[in-house]
């Protein structure tokens, strides 16, 4: 199997395209009915698929082969060897993996038809030596943050050797003070989620890696507000990325918008708006529906802005 080494220091953005695995032939077949892709809420993430970090999960799709990736139903999923990896889930078109221990198996994928068959990947399984954040947006520490926003940061997993693991679950970061804050759960694979309840000066740790620096300040604090692009234009069915920046009264950066600050597209005739946490602190993609003016606002109580983008 194919492995990843990580650049350091690690920069958000290190998994930026989740590349697909193309099937095995194993079983009685020997043939390739499915093709396998990691799943993540990161949208791309650039790794092969695995290893598998030991004690996190990973999502497999299972799609037809072909190009066209159409979820694929299939009978059943089992690993060859239970205690490196097993089956924690599976549903139709995805099995979720869960590392057990260190070493290397391969997972059966079993068709439902009359005549059955069996497709095979892959899998190897590592522990995790190092955990790598990164600040958000590559800011200089410490980073400021919003008390109670989603704040997220560079994530990367590797073992002894250096390679880029992969998986969700309880990663080991630790938080100084310990009630300073905690994880936001998530299946995300390249960003690490954390949400900070008390103001002041607080450490985040990965294993093995260096502190984070953050400095947690009352969401009050966010004075001012901008919205980019703040003019625009896109084809009907077309796609916008913007992005929302909060500032304080010093006009520094203030990150952990998510929860803090609202969203909204105020013509949802015109236009919708969806989370796009891989796109910056706090992003939001603008999808057209209709011809016409879209206005999209970002509110903190009495902080507003917003941006115009014409649907041509």
């Amino acid at each position: 199997m194919s492995t990843t080494e990580i650049p350091r220091p690690l920069r958000l953005g290190v998994l930026a395209a989740l590349l697909p695995l193309a099937a095995c032939g194993g079983g009685s077949t020997g043939g390739g009915s499915y093709d396998y892709q990691v799943v993540s809420t990161d949208l791309a993430a650039q790794a092969p698929l695995g290893p598998l970090a030991t004690g996190l999960e990973l999502d497999v799709g299972v799609y037809t082969t072909g190009g066209v990736h159409t979820p694929a139903p299939f009978g059943t999923a089992q690993t060859h060897d239970g205690a490196i990896a097993s089956v924690a889930a599976r549903s139709t078109g995805l099995i979720t993996l869960l590392g057990r221990r260190a070493g290397d198996t391969a997972v059966d994928v079993i068709s439902g038809a009359s005549v059955q068959s069996v497709d095979t990947f892959p899998i190897s399984v590592a522990d995790i030596a190092r955990v790598d954040l990164a600040p958000p947006e590559d800011a200089a520490p410490p980073v400021v943050v919003a008390q109670g926003g989603l704040v997220r940061f560079g994530l990367a997993l590797s073992d002894a050797g250096g390679t880029l693991v992969l998986g969700y679950g309880a990663i080991p970061v630790t938080f100084t003070p310990a009630d300073a804050g905690a994880a936001v759960a998530s299946k995300s694979l390249g960003l690490y989620g954390a949400r900070f309840s008390k103001t002041g000066d607080a450490t985040l740790t990965g294993l093995g890696a260096e502190p984070v620096d953050v400095t947690v300040v009352p969401a009050d604090a966010v004075t001012a507000l901008t919205v980019a692009p703040e003019a625009t234009t896109m084809s009907l069915g077309g796609h916008v990325v913007v992005r929302v920046e909060g500032r304080d009264a010093t006009g520094g950066r203030v990150f952990g918008l998510t929860d803090v600050v609202t969203v909204a597209a105020t013509t949802a005739a015109v236009c919708t708006v969806a989370p796009t946490p891989t796109a910056g602190d706090l992003a939001v993609t603008v999808s057209a529906r209709a011809h016409g003016a879209c206005e999209v606002t970002a509110t903190r109580g009495a902080v507003a802005a917003s941006a115009t983008i014409t649907v041509q």
